[in-house]
């Protein structure tokens, strides 16, 4: 994948500041129009100190969160120390709150100071709510506040409390901080001054609401901050743009993080009977790009303006106490555009709140949450726990709930009383948990010593005599002297595992919790483990900077350790299982070739890690000096200027399929260049071969132009999109209140949905380029599906589709070769070309567990159906990993019988790399149906053991080792083929044709 960017341009500067203030124009004008008041002005710090805000007994008075704006601002102060105890002058000391907990009342801003001659900070008008803290100097490395609440669990905030301050929230460094810097600039290159950079902290033991550091661009764009050596990650903001962000390794001088102009989201939130304006409602843009939440608060006119985001689509919402509303349709915003109003129509809705205590104490539960999800399916809430162990969920619709409680480091019970929502709040309910059992121990590498910065895991095995019972899971980072504690458990037995790199052992250590007995004497040892360094040039000697690295245990694919090459192209991978390795340079989204190979040529070097040693590998890469131009175009011939372009080599395998890396390159990650004003762009940096290049616009509309070759000037011409919309009903003729619709094109790899809540039906898709469409209908009622073809610019606006109830689903998990029952395994069904499985089914009765006789029982749509099979707690000890299972499901009965569903069992001992078969299939096309999937022979490995046999390119395998993998039987091949070098896989062909394949040793 080509990692390009864009030329700069001052012309382009220009035109983005044109385009920003356009934006700006359109938000304020529409504002003003509508008599917006002034912002709100900070509440003054309260003089007064009241008790620490740490002592979890101080109570505080129920409120609505809205009132939060009203309430006094509070203070954190503390001291900046060296690890030796010595204090450190003028250190940053940052303080960021948690954004859910502000829910739309202000942009989340960290706020910044710095530390006087004796290490003393204080840091005022702060929001009293749960905030990170974190701090940093020069030479040193940074680092984030870290407390314990009352039961000694590790937290990574403070909770303030109106016009309270949090004291001795100290903060000690460790010398050995090294230097991150670069530049901010805009997407045609110009530099950014004032921009807002901020250091986020990595840390894969414990999540942070905690910022390290900021720093602010000059003149130049140019920032500086310290760091820790390894891995950083860096976030950009600026007025005017959205986001952006960079993750490398410190140190680095290179940095360099493009910003976008920002696209607006303006509207009102009224009233769905009255059309009254609703104040003070939290507005989420609902955004699908970047997965965070966008949220500001409606003013007194219902208006709100939500800006900084990048071009999209985005499915806005409105929720209060009482309220709740989305929009009636998706909005798709272009780059730098502000969009139409957007009115968001709210209906009176209940909320639930409560308080999650401790059996006995009745002591408030820390961190966690509280789950809602409906009998039905249709419909769920979920609100993190607040102080004092509060939770208010918000917006739940009527119908009776299961409810799920997590207490970090409690055991929940299972048994909770449903909840029955109506139009009035349901108030003061109280969830107890319990105390639990708990898991003890250390961890050590191999020489014995102490190791920290690791995140235990364990995962409760389920019980064959119990396959339905209730199960609990725990995860702790450990302290810095190696131990840990998991607390909150049944008794029962627990796979107990490690992340620390890839490294961990194998198999994972078992424990057995006896009833009423702690377990205070668990070791777990790492295995010894080596360090790979080295560096990446290019096929002239020049250094690779920034680009993944990555050391695969041979035979072990999806098992590896990965890194970054640093400013001189230099890597170093550590903690890597001793043993044959494979190391590559690239990752799944920019591989990089040794000069002169195919994608069918091994990549990669061998190396052999030793225990406690280091070995040096060099990764010499193909040369990128290649460029493509070309022009972006409407269906009229005029320049589309907003356009990203991006381009994919295309694969020179012999099993290669054009039609995946068309869909492919629709999810690719890299870089992509905007064009500009003439609609013309520049691609450079680009290795030898073939090219796709893909240009779409985030709001809507796409070109492919396949077989480009380097130096080509090339056309795309964005046709123009169509439009999906229609009507859903119940069979009864009925509209459904809540219900989702997707649009898949198989074939061209297109998906779209969107969910819609209370339109009396009503659902509209836009945007959508030509193709032939399965739309599919999900709600608690039922599903529906029904084929489209969709001309370019067509509009199919009259479509009705008709819920078919779900039915019920029988059937029983068995082994393929023994034929006996696998018991504790979980089965969901879904449509084919629909949403992903149902996450939800763990609640109830969980009769989609198998039982001790391996049955199970769901309930599922009719169709073309995905059965799916996994294991409940993703034990990796357990031999079956799942499988899923395709069959089409008529409408009657209303209950039925799936029959048997054959797991296969591993064909590997625990730790046992797979063999090479010496062969590769040809790669499917997308929209083949499962009955006519065939597997074909693509590629013969020379020297392979497959070369010795009488296999050959073109023949379709039928079976391995009598099994079939045709049709809807061929995801049975993977696994079946997975075996130990010197096994014998016979294979059967068509025409009755059969060869024996002795499997040799690993390849990759």
């Amino acid at each position: 994948m080509a990692n390009s960017q864009r030329t700069p341009s001052a012309r382009l500067r220009l035109v983005g500041l044109l385009a920003l203030s356009l934006v700006l124009i359109a938000g304020v004008t529409w504002l003003l129009a509508s008599d917006r008041p002034a912002e709100r002005s900070d509440t003054p710090v309260a003089t007064h100190e009241p008790a620490d805000p740490r002592d979890r007994g101080l109570e505080r008075e129920r409120r609505p969160e809205r009132e939060l704006a009203r309430e006094a601002k509070a203070s954190v102060s503390g001291t900046v120390r060296s690890v030796g105890g010595s204090p450190i002058a003028n250190a940053q000391v940052c303080a960021r709150p948690e954004l859910g907990q502000l829910r739309g009342l202000a942009e989340v801003q960290t706020q910044c100071v710095r530390s006087g001659p004796d290490g003393h900070y204080r840091i005022d008008g702060l929001w009293p709510v749960r905030t990170g803290v974190g701090a940093s100097a020069a030479e040193y490395q940074p680092a984030t506040w870290r407390g314990r609440d009352d039961r000694g669990r590790w937290l990574d905030h403070t909770t303030l409390s109106p016009g309270g301050e949090a004291k001795a929230i100290d903060l000690e460094l460790l010398p050995g901080g090294v230097r991150l810097s670069g530049v901010i600039k805009d997407i045609g290159g110009g530099e950014i001054e004032g921009a807002r950079v901020e250091l986020q902290s990595v840390s894969r033991v414990i999540s942070t609401y905690a910022v390290l550091a900021v720093a602010i661009s000059d003149g130049d764009g140019k920032f500086e901050l310290w760091a820790a050596p390894g891995e950083a990650s860096v976030r950009a903001s600026a007025e005017g743009y959205a986001n952006g962000g960079a993750r490398m390794l410190a140190p680095s001088q290179r940095v360099e993080i493009f910003l976008m102009p920002e696209s607006v989201l303006v509207g009102q939130v009224v009233h769905a009977e009255t059309g009254e304006p609703m104040a003070d409602m939290i507005v989420n843009a609902g955004g699908n790009w970047t997965g965070r939440e966008e949220l500001t608060r409606s003013d007194e006119a219902g208006n709100f303006r939500i800006g900084g985001l990048h071009a999209g689509v985005f499915k806005p919402s409105a929720t209060s106490d009482e309220f709740y509303g989305q929009a009636a349709a998706q909005v798709h915003l272009g780059l730098a555009q502000a969009s139409e109003p957007v009115v968001l129509r709210v209906h009176p809705i209940a909320r639930v709140e409560g308080s999650v205590v401790l059996a006995g104490s009745q002591a408030p539960c820390s961190t966690g949450s509280v789950q809602l999800v409906r009998t039905d399916k249709a419909a769920f809430a979920q609100a993190q726990i607040e102080d004092q162990g509060r939770v208010t969920l918000r917006g739940v619709e009527r119908g009776e709930y299961l409810v799920e409680v997590r207490c970090d480091g409690q055991l929940a019970r299972e048994d909770y009383p449903r909840l029955v929502v109506g139009g009035e709040p349901l108030l003061d309910q109280v969830w107890a948990v319990d105390e639990g059992q708990a898991i003890r121990g250390v961890v050590v590498d191999g020489s014995g010593q102490r190791v920290a910065n690791v995140k235990i895991l364990a995962r409760m095995l389920v019980d064959p005599n119990n396959t339905r019972g209730q199960t609990t899971n725990g995860s702790i980072g450990n302290e810095s002297d190696g131990s840990f504690a998991i607390t909150g458990l049944l008794p029962g037995r627990y796979e107990l595992s490690v992340r620390a790199g890839a490294l961990a052992p194998e198999p994972p250590p078992i424990v057995e919790l006896a009833v009423g007995v702690d377990r205070n004497d668990v070791r777990i040892e790492l295995p010894s483990s080596g360090t790979i360094v080295g560096r990446v040039v290019d096929e002239h000697g020049t250094p690779q900077p920034g680009i993944g690295v990555e050391a695969r245990l041979l035979g072990r694919r999806g098992e590896g350790f990965a890194s970054q090459t640093d400013d001189e192209g230099k890597f170093a991978i550590e903690r890597v299982r001793p043993g044959e390795v494979r190391v590559f340079a690239g990752d799944w989204q920019d591989s990089r070739r040794k000069p002169g190979t195919t994608d069918d040529d091994v990549q990669g070097e061998l190396a052999t890690v030793v225990a406690n040693a280091r070995v040096e590998v060099e990764l010499r890469v193909e040369a990128r000096a290649g460029t493509i131009r070309g022009r972006v175009l409407d269906e009229q011939g005029s320049p589309i200027d907003d356009a990203f372009i991006s381009a994919d080599r295309m694969s020179d395998s012999a099993t290669a399929s054009s039609s995946i890396q068309r869909l492919s390159i629709r999810w690719a990650g890299s870089s992509p260049i905007l064009s500009e004003i003439d609609g013309s762009f520049t691609i450079e940096g680009l290795a030898e071969g073939s090219y796709l290049v893909h240009a779409h616009r985030r709001g809507g509309g796409e070109a492919i132009v396949e077989g480009v070759a380097l130096g080509s000037d090339v056309v795309l011409t964005i046709a123009p999109t169509g439009v999906l919309a229609g009507k859903v009903v119940n069979s009864d003729g009925e509209p459904p209140e809540r219900f989702e619709v997707r649009a898949q094109d198989s074939e061209q790899g297109l998906s779209f949905s969107d969910r819609f809540l209370r339109t009396a039906g009503a659902w509209q898709l836009r945007e959508l380029p030509a193709g032939k469409y399965t739309l599919t209908v999900s709600s608690g009622q039922g599903t529906s599906e029904l084929e489209v073809e969709l001309a370019e610019g067509a509009r199919h606006e009259d479509l009705e589709l008709i819920l078919q109830p779900r039915v019920t689903l029988r059937g029983r998990v068995i082994d393929i070769d023994t034929r006996e029952p696998v018991p504790g395994m979980t089965v969901h069904a879904s449509p084919l070309e629909g949403w992903p499985v149902d996450t939800n089914a763990k609640l109830g009765e969980r009769k989609e567990v198998s039982d001790e006789a391996g049955n199970f029982e769901v309930e599922g749509p009719t169709g073309k159906v995905r059965i799916v099979v996994s294991s409940r707690t993703g034990s990796r000890t357990s031999p079956y990993t799942g499988n899923s299972f395709v069959r089409t499901i008529p409408m009657d009965p209303s209950s039925q019988d799936l029959g048997d569903l054959e797991l296969i069992a591993s064909r590997l001992e625990p730790d046992q790399a797979a063999g090479d078969i010496g062969f590769n299939l040809q790669q499917g096309e997308p929209g083949t149906a499962y009955e006519a999937i065939r597997l074909t022979v693509g590629l013969i490995h020379p020297g392979g053991p497959a070369s010795t046999t009488t296999l050959a390119v073109g023949d379709v395998i039928e079976t391995v080792d009598g099994k079939s993998v045709l049709g809807i039987d061929s995801g049975r091949f993977r696994s079946l083929c997975k075996v130990a070098p010197g096994t014998t896989l016979s294979l059967g062909l068509a025409d009755s044709k059969s060869v024996d394949i002795v499997v040799g040793s690993p390849r990759e």
